[in-house]
């Protein structure tokens, strides 16, 4: 027969230091709370604000660049291109 080692329940499953392990302890969230508002704040807000800028400029500067792309295209390959 052969013996199984068996596994010591003392220690977790998975070895991770990540945010997702569960915890009650009042001060680890508080600390958890504050790593998560300043991550919001400092990065995810500004990324957000700086993708909706380019999409608005975008937006805004589409008809300018449509009408300018064909006039760049009719000087370059000339009126029979876009009949």
């Amino acid at each position: 027969m052969i013996a199984r080692e068996l596994p010591d329940l003392n220690q977790p499953a998975v070895e991770s230091e990540s945010d997702v392990d569960f915890t009650l302890d009042p001060i680890v969230l508080a600390e958890r709370r504050a790593v998560s508002a300043r991550r919001l704040h400092t990065v995810q807000v500004p990324v957000l604000r700086a993708a909706g800028f380019v999409i608005l400029c975008a937006i805004a500067l589409a008809p300018w660049m449509a009408q300018h792309v064909v006039e760049f295209a009719r000087v370059a390959f000339g009126d029979g291109l876009l009949k």
